[in-house]
């Protein structure tokens, strides 16, 4: 059956169906149409508005909008999978959001000069391969076109783009301006792995995220006049850039680039900060074949390397610091390839892990460094050789953690040495012990460390100090008379261990302290507590016990304290040893 509708304008459509089209009408809002097996529907004159749900999930193929539309409400369209075509009135002027959503076979879109809005998602995950934009829309939505079919694009002078307009718009190739001067916002190409055609040098503000993963997109040159934002052209197929104004880049503009090989740096006339200008957060983090680094310009003006600025760049070998760094921050080369740098002598602070895991093979810390970073140079497999300055008095936490190949470090004042601060160097063989006051848990512990000599200035020891030191044969802190503890795992596994001097005022032994270790002469004084196996399978020759009169004073002894233990001879008060018969029985 042939059915006739009418339309606007006085002209009529054809619909080949069984029943006409129901639309739902209050005043000139179309409420709902029930398309009742048409595909090609046309909406009756008089309708300015097109309401929420309005077609939503419905089969209609074809709509045509009379003049007069002034808005189409939130998912009008939506998911209309079979949409095809419709037509948009010089009079419309608001799209809201999510009206297309999911028409993937909508292919053509003329968008009216006289629309101002378009919505959140309007057009998201159509089949759009032809796109014009209306000339002055200031009222733009998040990704109004993400996931479309579009392949280029021109912006219209003074169209407004939105955040995340063009979303994983992955044919993109193209996008033309035609404004001398653009706002790019936030994850506006987010993902437009084809994009390879854009003219920045247009750009004033390159928003966070704006090209993110645009793999296709290399650019050259970032303009002075340019902002570029945080990650603005992270993980795309940059390979020689020019920075003209550093001031103006923010935290990772460049990050995972793997694609990058140089990058120019000029500092700009003029760029005095207060506190000096700044190598952005994460700027080439993990730019795995960045080779080479060039300052340009007014380097003077450079006072410090931000967090992570150089993280990851695993080819970059070598590079030349401005003179007057001062601060270079935490992972700031972390698990790089540097191998020489020079620091800069103006340098004064040096943050957590900033060399750690890189390839250096030898560094000198300038005179104005007054302390390291937590984990500094912890992992560096490759490193010799380290010269401290005498402002340095701590060496914190990890700082050479796993260099095995460390041999030489020069010290001058180091009074305390952190956690696992040479935890596995295995090459270290010598170390001035004479200005310690304190060690810590793990310190030594694996190294290659032949001799230690301490002054009265030590006064703790941790756990583990010297734990497994295969090579340690001599260990002198007789003069340490501050040292009240020799805690827990300090000297086990030392089996090389022959000489040992101890002071008289040590008044605890924790468990296994001294596990696998040769005495010439042990002596254990009244009120020391010794725990369990303090003494664990080690060899003396001499062991003596001394008691003191005053019965508050007593000697602590664990049963187990001396077991495996071999003695040569025994020195022991009368009164003790029915205390000590199944201790002594054991050491025989």
């Amino acid at each position: 059956m042939e059915l006739i509708i009418k339309e606007t304008e006085g002209y009529a459509k054809k619909e080949p169906c069984e029943q006409k089209p129901v639309f739902t009408i209050n005043n000139d809002m179309l409420i709902k149409c029930t398309p009742n097996g048409c595909k090609k529907i046309a909406i009756p004159t008089g309708i300015k508005t097109i309401g929420k749900d309005c077609f939503t999930g419905t089969d209609v193929e074809e709509v045509i909008l009379p003049k007069g539309i002034e808005r189409i409400e939130p998912c009008a369209f939506a998911n209309c999978t079979e949409l095809k075509k419709i037509n948009f009135p010089e009079t419309l002027n608001v799209i809201k959001d999510r009206v297309f959503l999911n028409c993937h076979l909508l292919t053509e879109v003329i968008l009216p000069e006289t629309l101002a809005e378009l919505g959140n998602y309007a057009f998201y995950d159509t089949g759009i391969k032809k796109l014009v934009l209306p000339k002055r829309a200031t009222l733009v939505g998040v990704s109004t076109f993400g996931s479309i079919k579009i392949e280029t694009i021109d912006i219209p002078k003074d169209f407004t783009l939105g955040k995340s307009m063009f979303f994983i718009c992955q044919n993109l190739r193209a996008v033309n301006f035609e404004a001398d001067q653009v706002t790019i916002p936030e994850k506006c190409f987010y993902h437009c792995t084809s994009l390879a055609e854009i003219d920045i040098s247009k750009a004033l503000s390159i928003k966070d995220s704006a090209f993110i993963k645009c793999y296709s997109l290399s650019v050259s040159t970032i303009p002075a006049h340019t902002y570029a934002e945080a990650y603005a052209f992270s993980q795309t197929g940059v390979t020689d850039v020019t920075i003209e104004d550093i001031s103006k880049i923010s935290k990772g503009a460049f990050a995972e680039c793997n694609s990058l090989k140089k990058l120019t740096i000029n500092v700009a006339d003029g760029l005095e900060a207060a506190n000096g200008l700044s190598i952005p957060e994460e700027l080439v983090r993990e730019c795995r074949n960045l080779q080479t680094v060039i300052f340009t310009g007014h380097t003077e003006n450079l006072s410090s390397i931000k967090k992570a600025a150089f993280e990851g760049t695993e080819m970059l070998t070598e590079i030349s610091l401005p003179d007057n760094i001062r601060l270079i921050e935490k992972y700031a080369f972390y698990d790089s390839g540097i191998k020489n740098i020079h620091l800069p002598e103006n340098l004064e602070q040096i943050g957590n892990y900033a060399f750690a895991m890189s390839n250096l093979k030898s560094i000198t810390v300038p005179d104005k460094v007054a302390e390291l970073g937590v984990k500094i140079f912890s992992g560096c497999y490759k490193l010799t050789e380290v010269v401290l300055p005498e402002l340095i008095t701590a060496i914190p936490d990890e700082a050479f953690l796993a260099c095995h190949k460390l041999k030489t470090v020069h010290v001058s004042g180091i009074s305390t040495v952190g956690d696992n601060a040479f935890f596995h160097c295995k090459a270290l063989k010598v170390f001035d012990f004479s200005q310690i006051k304190k060690l810590g848990g793990m310190s030594f512990a694996e190294t290659g460390i032949r001799e230690a000599i301490f002054s009265n200035k030590l006064t703790k020891l941790q756990v583990s100090s010297f734990c497994d030191c295969k090579d340690l044969q001599s260990i002198d802190m007789s003069a340490c008379n501050k040292l009240k503890a020799i805690p827990l795992y300090c000297f086990d596994g030392c089996s090389k261990l022959t000489n040992v001097k101890l002071p008289p005022n040590v008044c605890k032994f924790d468990d296994s302290c001294f596990d696998s270790v040769k005495f010439d002469r042990l002596v254990i004084n009244a009120g020391t507590r010794v725990n369990f196996h303090a003494f664990y399978k080690v060899s003396i020759n001499e062991l003596e016990f001394i008691d003191d009169t005053d019965e508050f004073i007593k000697t602590v002894v664990n049963i187990s304290a001396f077991k495996g233990t071999k003695v040569g001879r025994l020195i022991i008060p009368d009164h003790m040893y029915d205390r000590f018969k199944d201790a002594i029985n054991q050491m025989q």
